[in-house]
């Protein structure tokens, strides 16, 4: 019985893994653009990089067991890259003075280079999904349904 039920729920992850690593390579770079435009707002909005970061390192995991090739992990390297950034900007905001704008703003320049790249290849890594796996939608709104069907099995 739970034989049954732990192999039905392999075959579901297993069926929605492209789907789960689509949804997740749409759902980064959008919630990057929102928190970008809120972050330029003035609206301090670190705890949602955390969580972005956190995202990442799933989406990079998926996009590993997919096997979708090098240029799936450019974008979590990106992300990983600016959060890197973040710790030499923040040492510099916390010591500002007038005369030291340049390093500032080198930082920023790069800042914003990783998170335009990270987002573009996020674009492009989940259309190579979507061309790879034509039926993800399909696929996994069927494993679904069997997982739902042996679950159903199983309680009578």
């Amino acid at each position: 019985m739970k034989d049954e039920k732990k192999r039905a729920k392999a075959l579901l992850q297993e069926q929605s893994l492209p789907y789960a690593t689509w949804t997740g390579n749409l759902a980064i770079p959008i919630a990057m653009i929102v928190i970008f435009i809120i972050g330029l707002l003035g609206y301090g909005m670190s705890f949602y990089s955390i969580v972005i970061l956190v995202a990442t390192i799933q989406v990079h995991r998926f996009n590993a067991k997919l096997k979708l090739g090098n240029r799936s992990y450019i974008a979590p390297i990106m992300v990983y890259l600016y959060n890197v950034l973040s710790i030499p900007m923040a040492i510099l905001l916390l010591h500002l003075d007038n005369g030291e704008l340049l390093p500032l703003l080198l930082i920023e320049l790069l800042f914003v280079a990783t998170v335009v790249t990270a987002i573009v290849f996020f674009f492009i890594t989940a259309s190579q999904i979507k061309k790879q796996f034509p039926t993800l939608k399909a696929d996994r709104q069927a494993a679904l349904q069997v997982y739902k069907e042996t679950l159903a099995n199983l309680m009578k």
